[in-house]
């Protein structure tokens, strides 16, 4: 892996985030911000590594959902049921819904899985979609958003095993800059579509992009949101 000048410590992101050292080194650990951690204990990470994080990251009491009701209320939002949630949590589903920003409900479903980054090796075989449900950015040019064809990047989760297995069979190389990203399958349900629905694109492009993909996964949700809202007779 070649990071060079772009790389930063753990004292930096702390820095940046206004939090303790120790603060950032649990996030880093806990993969909550991509980085890496050399041998002598170090973590390091990037700044835009950080900024992933600091654009999303949930802050305040109550912003955080459960995984399963994370999931409900991205399920809901995109037309879906989610049929693992009850009555009464799917009420308050609805009403937050109604209530919250679109920056909200990012921020409030971001926890609900863990994004892990690779670069592809000279030696990479090609990407089999079919092990993969596709979401962020390979998912959402239907959307409107922009992709470079040239390159064949994964976004996805993994079907069945775990997301480091696929890695080591396609010789993903661990990167937290990588264009690839596989994301821990943490769904309640089993789902056999080759895409993740749309408002769950649309948070995960927000959570893993840049400020281009950060800004149209935030603007595909507040549209999602406003159809919610529009079926349901609600301003």
């Amino acid at each position: 892996m070649r990071y060079g000048k772009r790389e930063i410590t753990a004292a930096d992101a702390a820095a940046v985030l206004a939090v303790g050292e120790r603060h950032a080194e649990a996030l880093l650990k806990d993969r909550l911000i991509a980085g890496r951690q050399l041998r002598s204990g170090t973590w390091l990470t990037s700044r835009a590594a950080v900024e992933r994080y600091r654009a999303t990251a949930q802050r305040g009491r109550g912003r955080a959902l459960s995984t399963a009701t994370a999931w409900g209320m991205l399920w809901e939002l995109s037309g879906l049921q989610p049929t693992w949630l009850s009555a009464s949590t799917l009420a308050r589903v609805r009403q937050q819904i109604a209530a919250q920003s679109a920056e909200g409900i990012v921020q409030a479903t971001s926890g609900r899985t863990r994004a892990h980054y690779y670069a592809p090796s000279p030696m990479s075989p090609d990407v089999s979609w079919e092990d993969l449900i596709r979401t962020g950015r390979p998912a959402a040019r239907h959307l409107g958003v922009r992709v470079n064809r040239a390159y064949n990047y994964a976004a996805g989760y993994v079907r069945d095993g775990s997301s480091v297995a696929f890695a080591s069979r396609h010789l993903f190389v661990e990167d937290y800059d990588g264009m690839n990203v596989l994301f821990d399958n943490t769904l309640p349900i089993s789902y056999s579509a080759p895409s993740m629905p749309d408002a769950v694109v649309a948070v995960d492009l927000t959570l893993t992009g840049g400020v281009y993909e950060r800004e149209r996964g935030i603007a595909i949700i507040a549209r999602l949101q406003n159809a919610w809202r529009a079926a349901r007779g609600r301003s």
